[in-house]
This record gives structure tokens, sequence and C-alpha cells, in this order.
């Protein structure tokens, strides 16, 4: 698999989730350019591989009242890039919905600082 089919894979299964959860409302960010112009309408940019991924998140969008989508540099990203690191050693799908893991504490701990920090 590569960055740009895990990155449309991933937006999918968070899209999937949102709309599973019943929330009417949806910001999302990636780190590759590419995929995140794709979802915002402009489908040529990605690999014709990614195409139907791409099809299938558009989809499930009009089921949303708002949504978005924006490019975040990877370094602005570190929540997510900690959570797919760490999800390569799952064994089974992971949710937690009141109490998180404590490396994903600091990881929106640090994130949270860096916000902070740049204001």
């Amino acid at each position: 698999m590569n960055p740009e089919q895990a990155e449309a894979l991933t937006a999918f299964e968070a899209v999937r989730w949102d709309k599973e959860k019943g929330f009417m409302n949806l910001h999302l960010e990636g780190d590759i350019q590419r995929v995140v112009n794709a979802i915002n309408g402009r489908r040529r940019a990605i690999k014709w591989t990614n195409a139907n991924i791409i099809q299938d998140i558009i989809y499930l969008l009009n089921n949303f009242n708002i949504w978005n989508c924006i490019f975040v540099h990877r370094e602005g990203n570190n929540v997510a890039d900690t959570i797919a690191k760490d999800a390569l050693s799952f064994q089974d799908k992971q949710e937690w919905q009141q109490i998180i893991p404590s490396w994903l504490a600091e990881a929106l701990a640090s994130d949270e600082t860096l916000l902070y920090d740049s204001i």
C-alpha cells in the first residue's frame, strides 16, 4: 500500500465512522495534498487506482450538512501521525470514547502546546 492509498483509506474510514455515529458536520485534515485535492473535487490529482476510494468518500460526504477537508503539513499533524504509526501494531480496530491511551494523551497534549505556542 502506498502513502496516497493509505491516506485515502484512512479518510474513508474516518468519514464512514462519523456517518455511523450520526455526526452532521465534519472537518477532515490530511497531509497528502493530492488526496485532499481529490476529496475537494479535483479527482485527477490522484492515481487512478485510488479513484474509487475517493468516489466512495465523496458519496458518504453527501450525508453531512457541512464538511471541509484541508491540507495540513505533517509537522502540524502530530496526533494523526502518532495514531497511524501505533495503529500498525493493533490486531483489531480500536475505538476510544471516554478514556484514551496514555500515548495518545501525550500526543494530544504536545499538539495543544504547539497550537498555543503558535498563537
